[in-house]
């Protein structure tokens, strides 16, 4: 049966041309739109967009916590994110990779709060790893990869990790 497959691509579609929507009110740093959120249900969208496409053959496990409270995010938001991630990790592991991600809960998680001078930390129990086995990101650019257009890919533009760290700070990460 092919209808979760076009679920999928529906939905994907709709998130995308939301995003694309957003982009000029995005990058005048209008503040993300956030909702009660299942960080868990957006990981899970994520993964299966993977599987069915850049990442289709990789092995992608989840470690979901079960127990995670709702969370305050932007969903398209942070679906984009978590694509991209797990689609560098997909590209920096071969097809025998081992792609992890993980969710729990850190009640002991502090975070400097950006453009804070009094270093305030904010609590942010929720935590989400995604880690993989492949090569690895060059010592040179180890301190920069989270700098717009920095890359190590040959066709990288250098904005994916970049858009990741704006989501993630603007998310109190």
């Amino acid at each position: 049966d092919s209808q979760p497959l076009t679920d999928l691509i529906t939905a994907e579609a709709d998130r995308i041309a939301a995003l694309l929507t957003r982009a000029e009110t995005l990058a005048g740093g209008q503040p993300p739109r956030r909702q009660p959120v299942n960080i868990n249900e957006i990981l899970h969208h994520a993964i299966s967009l993977a599987d069915s496409s850049f990442g289709k053959g990789r092995d992608i496990i989840h470690q979901f916590d079960p127990s995670l409270p709702m969370a305050s995010g932007d969903r398209d938001l942070l679906i984009q994110c978590f694509i991209n991630l797990i689609k560098n990790a997909c590209e920096a592991t071969d097809k025998n990779g081992l792609i992890t991600v993980k969710t729990s809960y850190n009640l002991g998680a502090r975070f400097a709060l950006g453009g804070d001078q009094d270093g305030a930390r904010a609590a942010s129990p929720l935590l989400v790893e995604i880690s993989d086995n492949g090569v690895g990101i060059p010592a040179h650019l180890r301190d920069h990869v989270f700098d717009p257009f920095v890359t190590g890919k040959k066709a990288g533009s250098g904005l994916g990790l970049a858009m990741v760290a704006s989501t993630v700070a603007s998310h109190d990460g």
